[in-house]
């Protein structure tokens, strides 16, 4: 739904403001000259002897729509012209035409409440008064929001529908409710409008008036038998409206009707929980004499102390404190206390409040954490200062060992980490895995902070349980700069761990082409390389580098067998006449090289296959054959490679499945053989090419079977096939898929009948109790992982912030309430999306899509994933530079995939195929309440919220989605920073 100036709404998801701005020819009124075409700007400037030359000495049309399809109809109804509209009407106007978002000039006039207009439209021009626009607007629902009590009465008397709902289920009473319009109120409730009516969320006409804090209107509408309780779906009430937005009028209506002031949502927030997180003292302190207790918890065991700790309302905090000061040290469902969040936020006047109140200084979270730990972790030198100064031990462990340098060093918090070290902290001190500070600021490649503990006497050459040093850590991360400051300070260039490698042979096996240039100009010793033969060097220089790997091999002894097949090999490859390899044995040289370039980048393989003689021709079959006899090929490559889009490689997916052979194979014995040639791809589109020619080969090696009527019925079953063997096989998910489920599911998909039941019922057994077995490259949970952290998200509900934990990975944004749920608050697929600076609030900014909805998921209260009701996602970070690189990160993952539903249109596609019922694909969920669409603006804007989730100790954890896209997989993270860097070495 649109709106005009300064009306807002609370949805379910998110509220926005729309605003209806005059056409362009008329936003500024000057004496300039029209940039719009003459006819539009004389209709709205309401010019009619200019308007009736341009009509009547020219070939120009009544009806001339703008780029918007507005004609000089809809600009003179805008902007309240009577007598344009009347010259228009007289010049045969088209009076029911409608523009781009489908309003007639008769929604126009009625948002403006231009009555004149109204009538001359309806009684002249013939307009239905009952018209629709594309959201099911009528003009009653306009004028209710907008317009006068006069032309929402003639509109009535004219027979307007006062229970017309829009595609969001909202009546006109819910606009004029959210307008704040008694007497517009009152005229639709005696038209037979539905007090206590429900939109698509169960939102009713009191939640508008609470939200938007119109007294009047509340109390009219408890006068006219509206429901003081309600519950929308997501149990927010009306008090919980009217204390978020900060009511006061409001809430003492409502309470005096009868609501329960200790009212909960479905998340266990009540309306002080609101209150204290937005910090309104006033509203606050009249809740609580209304009978508000100050020590409920929500869901996440957080009090409201809890919420003014975290947002930093000092007053808020001083008031409850006052009223009970036992609840100093409440803990949250993490064991957190106020002290934690307000030290993890850097608020530092919260955390100097809180201590004078006799905080405990060194309480302990779930984790061991200390409000010290977390004000390090996040870089707050002044919090972890002030908290040292008041005596929190600086040397102080968590259960993983861990001090809070350990956390500043691990987190790049370079400033903080120098006050640490300046207020005394041990530079030597090691974890539960034995990993130094200097360990984790080399793992992340934080040189900045390796420099300041070098400096300070840190020990360059410290080993941890695994005999690491800093530099082998670096090095497998691909720090180039940390691997410099290392060198600068002597580090062991050659140090063996107990795994017998060197820094360079990690380099090396992670391709970090650079950091290996580093070391071998070192000195590094090129003799304690496993060369695997040229398969690494390949892999990591390129075989365009011939020269300079050449002259890196030759420094070795030259003796070295192992060396002479490697330059054999490199120069081989870099002769654009490759010949035919005369042994065996540099055949395979060869291929192994060819393998490697292929699991790297799966294009240029083929292309180096093909250019070195590895198959005879750039022929799809060869290169399929290829791809199928090869086991040491990723599997991930090849997925990757035969999903892709291309001529060439549309035709090697067919040579591919056409080489497998089907016959007479059960279904999901087939799709075991076939799985097990590749891995699943990430992209829908992908996963659907390569599943349609799944389908196609078996309908065709099985001609005589009795089950499927086409290959589409194939595609689908496969489809859910993959999904219930995900969902019977990891542990993640608790609820299982039920045999009756999995039937009702895919009830339909054979051309509109059903597949056999005894086939079906046997096929859910075997998947059930056998999985399905699908390739992967060794433990890839993490590899995509592009960034993690936590960030603070404008709610869902009310629009309070929340603390998430958010984790960039495969073009999506994930969000968690805690580094270890293993199921996500939501997805947002970065799609067509748009990322801006918030210059209204601090270290913010914005994803908005280019289109009108963004296409993301949430978690639904029953566990299941809904798509969203987000027209923006405001996203804040604890500083300028983690914004800076949250932005950037964003915007490299940004894409556009038009055909973000395929799969499930191709199902209800199916469906249909004998008029079966059709599965319709996911509805764009309610934006706000709309005024006409045609010239309107939307934003969002940054009014209360529900419920902010407190912070645990730093990130523990996270998870991505896995290979086949559906539910998450959990993996260990920076519990104890060491445990990354071990896997960081195998």
């Amino acid at each position: 739904m649109g709106s005009t100036s300064n009306s807002t709404k609370n949805t379910g998801s998110t509220t926005t403001t729309t605003t209806t701005a005059a056409p362009a020819t008329t936003a500024k009124h000057s004496n300039s000259a029209p940039t719009r075409p003459s006819v539009h700007y004389y209709s709205s400037t309401g010019d009619i002897e200019k308007l009736s030359n341009l009509l009547n000495n020219s070939a120009t049309s009544p009806d001339t729509p703008d780029s918007e399809k507005r004609t000089p109809l809809h600009h003179a109804a805008f902007c309240g012209s009577a007598a344009c509209v009347n010259f228009l009407l007289d010049k045969k106007a088209n009076a029911n035409i409608k523009d781009s978002a489908g309003n007639t000039p008769l929604q126009w006039a009625s948002s403006r409440g231009h009555l004149e207009c109204i009538k001359l439209l309806v009684e002249k021009g013939g307009v239905d008064v009952n018209t629709k626009d594309d959201k099911n607007g009528t003009p009653l629902h306009k004028a209710s929001l907008f317009a006068s009590a006069e032309c929402v009465l003639y509109l009535l008397n004219g027979k307007a529908d006062p229970r017309a709902v829009t595609t969001n289920g909202e009546t006109p009473l819910h606009h004029a409710s959210a307008g704040g319009n008694p007497q517009c109120v009152e005229l639709l409730i005696k038209a037979d409008s539905k007090v206590n009516a429900v939109d698509n969320d169960c939102i009713t006409p009191l939640h508008q008036a609470s939200f938007s804090g119109h007294s009047s209107c509340v109390s009219l509408l408890l006068k006219k038998g509206a429901k003081v309780d309600p519950r929308d779906i997501h149990g927010i009430s009306p008090l919980h409206n009217a204390a978020s937005a900060g009511y006061v009028d409001c809430v003492e209506q409502l309470v005096r009707n009868g609501e329960n002031i200790n009212c909960v949502d479905i998340e266990g927030v009540t309306p002080l929980h609101h209150t204290c997180f937005n910090g309104n003292l006033q509203l606050t302190k009249r809740l609580i004499e209304l009978g508000a207790k100050i020590n409920m918890v929500d869901e996440m065991g957080e009090t409201p102390l809890h919420k003014a700790a975290f947002n930093g309302h000092k007053e808020v905090c001083e008031y409850l404190l006052y009223l009970d000061p036992t609840m100093i040290d409440c803990r949250d469902s993490r064991q957190s206390t106020s002290l934690h969040l307000a030290a993890f936020n850097g608020l530092l006047d919260m955390v100097d409040l809180l201590i004078r109140y006799k905080a405990q200084i060194n309480i302990k979270d779930e984790e061991g954490a200390t409000p010290l730990h977390k004000a390090s972790f996040n870089g707050h030198s002044s919090c972890a200062k002030l908290l040292v100064d008041k005596g929190a031990p600086i040397c102080i462990v968590d259960s993983q060992g861990a001090t809070p340098l350990h956390k500043a060093a691990f987190n790049g918090r370079s400033k903080c980490l120098a006050t640490l070290i300046r207020s005394g902290a041990e530079l030597e001190v090691k974890d539960s895995q034995g990993g130094t500070p200097l360990h984790n600021a080399a793992y992340n490649g934080h040189s900045d902070c390796c420099r300041i503990l070098l400096k300070k006497g840190a020990n360059v050459n410290a080993v941890d349980t695994h005999s690491s040093t800093p530099l082998h850590l670096a090095s497998a991360a691909g720090a180039r700069d940390t691997v410099d400051v290392l060198i600068q300070f002597k580090a062991r260039i050659d140090a063996k761990n107990f795994a017998g490698k060197t820094p360079l042979v990690y380099a090396i096996k992670k391709n970090h082409s650079d950091v290996a240039r580093v070391l071998i100009r070192a000195g590094a010793d090129l003799d304690q390389v496993s060369l695997r033969s040229s398969v690494d060097f390949t892999k990591t220089f390129g075989t365009e580098n011939h020269d300079e790997i050449y002259q890196i091999v030759n420094k070795r002894e030259s003796s070295n067998h192992e060396v002479d097949e490697l330059q054999l090999a490199l120069e081989q490859q870099a002769k654009e006449d490759m010949e035919q390899l005369a042994a065996e044995k540099q055949k395979l040289l060869l291929i192994k090289a060819a393998i490697a370039q292929f699991n790297s980048h799966p294009k240029k393989g083929i292309e180096f296959i093909v250019a070195n003689g590895v198959i005879s021709e750039k022929n799809p079959k060869e290169v399929a054959h290829f791809l199928l006899t090869h086991s040491e090929l990723s599997k991930q490559s090849i997925g990757e490679y035969i999903g892709e889009g291309d001529d060439f490689n549309l035709q090697v997916l067919h040579a591919f499945v056409d080489e497998l052979n089907f016959f007479g194979l059960d279904f999901d014995v087939a799709l075991r053989k076939y799985l097990l040639t590749f891995r699943l791809p990430g992209e829908a589109q992908k996963i659907d090419r390569m599943m349609e020619k799944f389908a196609s080969q078996f309908y065709q090696h099985n001609p005589e079977n009795k089950v499927f009527v086409n290959q589409d019925a194939v595609y689908v079953l496969a489809f859910s096939v993959i999904m219930l063997n995900t969902d019977a096989h990891n542990p993640n998910i608790k609820k299982k898929m039920t045999k009756a489920e999995f039937l009702r599911n895919n009830s339909g998909i054979n051309s509109g009948d059903d597949l056999p039941p005894d086939f079906m019922e046997n096929l859910y057994d075997k998947i059930v109790t056998n999985e399905i077995k699908m390739e992967r490259d060794g433990n890839q949970a993490n590899q995509h992982v592009e960034k993690k952290g936590w960030l603070t998200k404008q709610g869902g509900r009310i629009k309070t912030w929340k603390k998430r934990w958010f984790i960039l990975t495969a073009n999506c944004l994930l969000y968690y309430k805690t580094p270890q749920d293993h199921e996500p608050c939501g997805i947002i697929p970065l799609e067509n999306v748009v990322v801006t600076i918030d210059p209204q609030k601090k270290f913010c900014f914005m994803l908005h899509s280019s289109q009108e909805q963004m296409k993301a998921c949430k978690l639904n209260s029953d566990g299941t994933l809904v798509q969203a009701n987000h027209a923006a996602y405001f996203i804040a970070a604890a500083n300028m530079a983690e914004m800076d690189s949250w932005v950037q990160s964003i915007k490299s993952n940004i894409h556009s995939n038009p055909n973000f539903e395929q799969l499930l249109k191709r199902k209800a596609e199916t469906i249909r195929g004998r008029g079966k019922v059709s599965t319709k694909p996911i509805q764009n969920r309610k934006q706000t309440i709309s005024g006409p669409p045609p010239s309107t603006t939307t934003t969002t804007t940054s009014t209360a919220s529900n419920n902010v989730t407190s912070v645990g100790s730093p990130p523990n954890s996270g998870s991505v989605l896995n290979s086949s896209g559906s539910k998450p997989v959990t993996f260990s993270s920076t519990s104890s920073p060491v445990q990354q860097q071990t896997s960081a070495l195998s």
